[in-house]
């Protein structure tokens, strides 16, 4: 189980009302077994590709799309995204983008450059500027992460830091 899916527990495990959907493959059944009789958690798999997937730009209105559908049903106070570009969901509900990482920020870490420009490089690029300028809030785990948002993309954006919490009770001691 990643830390999204600890997130969404812990917040069901609080009396919450949770609306996952994920992205990409659709999981096998020993991948989502932790949610048997979770009750207040509704999940919606998809296999829509993800923005920074090959051939992902293909399914990005589609999966805007549903996500749209997904949010006029449920009806919740906010969204939790983990894909920057959806911060740009046209939807009135308030949008926090945490970043993990992204193809642009990752290719400046390793290369030490941006990769080289093409016509799906400035599409993704258009997407996450317009992702984090519209998000309320952005956050990293880390201010490295941040500091590469703001030289891969501008400082357009409301950003902040919290790093990762852990349970005491489940966490190995570092």
């Amino acid at each position: 189980m990643d830390v999204r899916a600890r997130t969404g527990l812990g917040l069901v495990t609080q009396g919450a009302q949770v609306t996952l959907v994920s992205f990409g493959e659709i999981p096998l059944p020993h991948q989502t077994a932790w949610m048997d009789g979770l009750h207040g958690l509704e999940y919606h798999p998809t296999a829509f590709r993800l923005d920074w997937m090959q051939e992902g730009e293909q399914d990005f209105h589609a999966a805007q799309d549903y996500l749209c559908d997904v949010v006029r049903d449920a009806r919740p106070d906010f969204l939790h995204l983990n894909q920057l570009s959806f911060g740009a969901l046209p939807v009135p509900t308030p949008r926090l983008v945490v970043a993990h990482g992204d193809v642009i920020t990752w290719w400046l870490s390793i290369h030490g450059h941006e990769p080289a420009t093409s016509a799906w490089i400035q599409w993704y690029r258009k997407t996450i500027v317009d992702g984090l300028r519209r998000s309320e809030a952005v956050v990293t785990t880390s201010r490295w992460m941040g500091q590469l948002l703001r030289v891969a993309y501008g400082d357009d954006f409301e950003g902040y830091v919290i790093p990762p919490g852990r349970n005491p009770s489940t966490s190995i001691p570092l």
